[in-house]
């Protein structure tokens, strides 16, 4: 088996005297062995001798009616209990016992977290406390984008629920507002009946010189998934433009072919945490005057709604998203998430927007083209003798 790399991370923390301490990480040497072998291995489980007779008298029953004749019924019969038998006689040995106790052992302990780099291929194993500090830094130390939300039951003048939590209220609002938008043959579809919170993750930066966390709203199986996808569907088109990079082998052909002078730079920046930047509301009105220029959305879906229903299905979808970190709850007010159907869709309307300020005011270079938050140009240096110096700002 092709074995990953392993990456032991030794994260150092600064202190108040800015001397570092340096959290090392000890695993055994079947530790280190299951992970080199990558997050997705596991051991394989034995099957029962009954269950795998079972599979076989199944195999049977469904071939009898099927291709086998009177005469050949027994010997089918007798051919598929020796196959079964010789099966079971021949499986696989038992894994040591040293490797099972190591998979136990990684799974009981609580002081370590593993989990994939941001970039590449590979495991990370970080200590459980510096691993929760990084992601605080990354995400809910921001009292822009996340606030902490109360889970107290509100003080009503009618009769209180006899359950409460936030998570619910959401659940009904979107129930009543996509209820009274859409046709009922579409809101069966996209209002589920039961949801969990956000699940929040972050994913090591190593290969950054400064170790930081890229922090994940995974949003499968929430209250509004579903409408996130559809809407996402619906919207996609207008997310792009002539500079978005599309299809990767027109773009190399293009590069190719595209002339390159003599004074000229290849120049390549990516956005610096472009989805946590990405201001929702603004995007949001943005992406709604573009489904309603020329009334293209009712058009293309045969629908029949307003631009401001639009935007508040789109604020349903994408705002105001639950989760917990350190058992506190937690609620995500601005810029759009990763992990949400929703994210890139937003993310490029965002900065397709500022490309089209650029081209109005004719400051993009000749050649430009963007996957993402990732941009690739090519333009004019500061031709100084016989070096070429490149500035950004």
């Amino acid at each position: 088996m092709k074995q990953r790399m392993l990456c032991l991370i030794n994260v150092r923390n600064e202190t108040k005297q800015n001397k570092t301490r340096t959290t090392i990480v000890s695993l055994s040497f079947f530790e280190k062995l299951i992970l080199c072998r990558g997050l997705h291995f596991a051991i394989p489980q034995q099957t029962s001798p009954r269950d795998i007779q079972g599979s076989f008298e199944k195999a049977y029953w469904k071939l009898e009616p099927l291709i086998l004749s009177d005469s050949k019924k027994d010997l089918a019969c007798a051919s598929l209990r020796s196959i079964a038998l010789n099966y079971i006689a021949s499986r696989d040995p038992k894994p040591p016992k040293a490797l099972l106790q190591a998979v136990n052992n990684l799974k009981r302990r609580e002081d370590i977290i593993i989990t994939k780099p941001d970039k590449g291929s590979g495991v990370v194993v970080m200590d459980k406390t510096d691993y929760l500090r990084l992601l605080c830094d990354a995400s809910i130390c921001d009292s822009t984008k996340f606030t902490e939300c109360s889970n107290e039951r509100p003080k009503t003048r009618a009769r209180p629920p006899k359950h409460y939590h936030p998570l619910l209220e959401n659940e009904n609002e979107l129930y009543t507002k996509v209820h009274n938008t859409l046709p009922k043959s579409i809101v069966d579809s996209l209002c589920p009946k039961g949801s969990r919170l956000v699940h929040l993750y972050g994913l090591p930066k190593t290969h950054k010189p400064e170790l930081s966390m890229r922090p994940i709203l995974s949003a499968t199986k929430t209250y509004n998934y579903a409408l996130a996808k559809w809407l996402e569907e619906k919207l996609k088109p207008l997310s792009t433009n002539a500079y978005l990079i599309n299809d990767i082998f027109q773009f190399s052909e293009d590069i190719r072919n595209m002339p390159v002078d003599a004074d000229h730079i290849l120049a390549s920046y990516d956005v610096t945490a472009l989805f946590t930047n990405v201001p929702a509301h603004e995007t949001i009105g943005m992406h709604a005057e573009k489904a309603f220029a020329g009334n293209w959305f009712n058009n293309t879906c045969n629908l029949n709604l307003t631009k401001d229903q639009i935007m508040q299905l789109l604020k349903l979808a994408t705002i105001n998203q639950l989760f917990q970190l350190g058992g506190i709850l937690y609620e995500q007010v601005e810029s759009v998430a990763m992990g949400s159907p929703l994210g890139p869709l937003l993310a490029n309307t965002f900065m397709c927007s500022i490309e089209v300020k650029l081209d109005e005011r004719n400051e993009l270079p000749s050649f430009y083209k963007r996957y993402v938050d990732d941009a690739f140009k090519i333009m004019p240096g500061l031709n100084l003798g016989s070096t070429v110096f490149l500035i950004i700002y």
